[in-house]
């Protein structure tokens, strides 16, 4: 499963890559991959790109909350918090 989803992962990024012209020098971001124009062509690192989903929490500014057994600490206006990211068993 793991060798599908990366061998589909690569095909779109190729697909994208080679789909876009470019000027020699240019450079650009792909999810977490840098791209590099080089004779006209895109060329690409290949890192695995996992995406966190984003989480959107509302609490009382500054506060400090457990959520499973991670530590959260919620920002100055009280849209968001930072947590440890302890695997909980």
């Amino acid at each position: 499963m793991k060798t599908i989803i990366l061998c589909l992962i690569f095909s779109v990024l190729v697909a994208t890559v080679l789909s876009d012209e470019c000027n020699p020098g240019d450079t650009k971001k792909i999810d977490c991959n840098s791209c590099k124009c080089t004779n006209g062509v895109w060329a690409c690192s290949r890192r695995l790109c996992i995406s966190r989903p984003t989480r959107e929490t509302h609490c009382t500014p500054g506060s400090t909350f457990k959520k499973d057994c991670n530590t959260c600490v919620c920002n100055q206006d009280g849209t968001n918090a930072a947590c440890t990211l302890k695997a909980c068993l």
